[in-house]
């Protein structure tokens, strides 16, 4: 996917908006919510933001969770801080998926399709599964609809940790646009006017044509650290569990 690269100032040119945001619902931590909670009839979808540390669960219970191959993957390079994140990661999404579906972390059915996107047995339900890693965290997301995530971490620069650069609109559009990558979506985006360039707004409409209508949302992070999430459109709302103080901020740019 990649942005046109039209040049008249016709709207009709464009296949993306700025659009309403979805109502943004923090929660403390909860690894095991309400398996009710994605029957909504709109589009929900369910996020989690965690330390990537065994700290929620622990390492022994953890890695007694994993598949056969998962533990052969992290087996092969046991110091690798790339096979604790992964270890942690997948230890993680199995607690969440054993409370949605009622089955034991340990018999939940996992694989990747070939561009790597995790993917749920279909006999233990129709769930759409993204995990996206920015910083120290780890961002795993539920939902009965396809959904992306995508992420970027902080470009610190000087002593300025917190605050946006030049670069802020392009980075934040490019997180953007890989979210909808990542849930699928090849349609390229014609955007004549910059409308995903705007660091001011948190929510866009984009019409993929054949690939339906998708909701992009920006989702709060702490410091600079940038984080996205594509679904189709219109996305009802978004539980956040490890964002407890944060409800109703993506209407808030």
């Amino acid at each position: 996917m990649q942005f046109g690269n039209a040049t008249d100032g016709d709207s009709a040119a464009s296949n993306v908006w700025r659009s309403e945001a979805p109502r943004f619902i923090g929660h403390p931590m909860d690894l095991h919510p309400e398996p009710d909670v994605l029957l909504s009839g709109s589009v929900t979808v369910c996020l989690w933001r965690l330390r990537t540390e065994w700290k929620r669960i622990s390492r022994i219970e953890g890695m007694a969770s994993l598949s056969t191959i998962e533990t052969a993957r992290v087996a092969r390079f046991p110091k690798s801080p790339l096979s604790k994140r992964f270890a942690i990661e997948r230890a993680l999404l199995r607690r969440i998926l054993s409370g949605l579906t009622g089955i034991s972390a340990a018999e939940i059915e996992l694989s990747e399709d070939t561009d790597g996107r995790v993917r749920l047995a279909p006999r233990h339900g129709d769930l759409s599964i993204a995990v996206a890693h920015v910083g120290l965290w780890t961002i795993i997301g539920v939902s009965r609809s396809p959904i992306g995530l995508a992420s970027a971490a902080a470009a610190y620069r000087g002593s300025d940790m917190h605050g946006a650069t030049e670069e802020t609109p392009r980075a934040r559009a490019h997180v953007r646009q890989l979210s909808l990558l990542h849930a699928g979506i090849s349609a390229q985006i014609e955007d004549p006017h910059d409308v995903m360039f705007d660091d001011r707004h948190a929510a866009y409409l984009f019409d993929a044509c054949a690939e339906g209508r998708w909701h992009v949302l920006d989702l709060p992070m702490p410091g600079s650290n940038l984080l996205a999430l594509s679904a189709p459109y219109p996305i009802g709302r978004v539980h956040a569990y490890g964002w407890a103080g944060s409800t109703d901020y993506a209407l808030k740019r």
